[in-house]
């Protein structure tokens, strides 16, 4: 476990270092950590597979975790603001 904890961290850090540049280039927001905002990332990441392994009604198909994920993605490139009201 404890290997996969610094597996996990590494890849956080990596990630961090991104954002970072990001924020500095001006392509992400400044205001967010990039240590908080990779670890955020990550987490919601992390728990969107774990749906499958939840039993009942607290779990999702492959299909609907695929979907869930999409939307994750569009949320995080394009924000939650509706791009319409914006024009």
């Amino acid at each position: 476990m404890e290997r996969i904890a610094r597996l996990t961290q590494a890849q956080n850090s990596r990630l961090a270092e991104v954002l970072g540049e990001g924020a500095r280039s001006g392509s992400v927001r400044a205001d967010l950590d990039p240590d908080d905002l990779a670890t955020t990332l990550w987490a919601a990441l992390n728990g969107l597979p774990s749906l499958a392994w939840r039993p009942g009604s607290l779990g999702a198909d492959q299909k609907t975790i695929d979907r869930l994920l999409a939307v994750y993605l569009m949320a995080v490139r394009d924000g939650l603001r509706d791009r319409e009201q914006d024009r």
